[in-house]
């Protein structure tokens, strides 16, 4: 962007600044605090500012913590991984479908888990789905709809910054996703609404069709077991 900036100066230098700032938005986050993060309350917070955003969406998040698990993590960086991840599966989901947040312990380590019973991804994006800045439907297809409505679409840039964090920060991210048999290919289309699919009977048919799950490793600092209790809510 600079090595552009200098070679047009004239012509180019107003756009340029604000694509770099838009740029540093999304990927950067200055100052570091690091600091201890008891995850049912924060998992709970990410949960409501997502149910808050997607407005008269009919899905339900299904919320699943381990208690007494704690990680150390910046917290804004950690908020905007979490809340990427719940929103692209909000997505990806039709209506009268399902989305669920876990959090877990597994061999000294800590994981979030944002698995959603959606369409999935085809396997040809499945290889670029961190590079960022990739589309799964035609342009026109989403270009009016808005964050958080079913295939919304966007740029990609919710995933690019969580594997860029994930390097920053020194956490993984993984995922495993089923494409919907029902509709294989990108330009296939759902209905966005289940009770409105012609393929199935009933919401288990679609829950078990396609789904995407993204994962979260982080190692863990001290101590998490203090009880294997899990917390379960609808929302």
């Amino acid at each position: 962007m600079e090595e552009e900036k200098e070679a047009n100066p004239r012509h180019k230098t107003e756009l340029l600044d604000h694509i770099s700032q838009r740029i540093e938005s999304l990927y950067s986050n200055e100052e570091i605090h690091l600091e201890e993060i008891p995850l049912v309350e924060f998992l709970d917070t990410i949960c409501n500012e997502a149910i808050s955003s997607m407005g008269e969406r009919n899905l339900t998040i299904i919320r699943s913590f381990e208690r007494g698990l704690t990680i150390t993590m910046d917290r804004e960086a950690l908020r905007k991984v979490c809340l990427g991840l719940l929103k692209n599966a909000i997505e990806n989901t039709p209506d009268e479908g399902k989305v669920e947040v876990i959090s877990s312990s597994r061999d000294k380590a800590v994981l979030i888990d944002v698995r959603d019973y959606g369409v999935g991804i085809t396997e040809d994006n499945q290889k670029m789905i961190f590079g960022g800045f990739f589309h799964t439907q035609d342009n026109d297809f989403y270009s009016s709809k808005r964050p958080y409505e079913f295939n919304a679409g966007g740029s990609g840039s919710d995933l690019l910054r969580a594997k860029s964090f994930s390097e920053q920060y020194g956490f993984e991210i993984d995922f495993e996703s089923t494409r919907c048999p029902f509709i294989p290919h990108d330009t296939d289309r759902c209905s966005g609404r289940i009770s409105s699919c012609c393929f199935i009977a009933d919401k288990s048919q679609c829950f078990s069709s396609g789904g995407s799950t993204f994962s979260l490793t982080f190692p863990m600092k001290r101590s998490a077991y203090e009880t294997s209790d899990r917390q379960e809510q609808d929302s």
